[in-house]
């Protein structure tokens, strides 16, 4: 797959976009390094704020 700068031909060509786009962000795919630890669960009461 040929590659200039981050963004692919494939996918210029895919969705027919003109040479005037460019990629401005990717969504980054891989696995986890690691589990991480649990979190400490706040009562929904003291995160959230309701006004009437």
């Amino acid at each position: 797959m040929k590659t200039r700068g981050c963004f692919c031909y494939n996918l210029r060509e895919l969705f027919n976009l003109p040479e005037s786009r460019k990629l401005l962000a990717e969504m980054p795919f891989g696995g986890i390094a690691e589990e991480r630890e649990p979190k400490a669960k706040e009562k929904i009461e003291e995160r959230v704020k309701f006004y009437r």
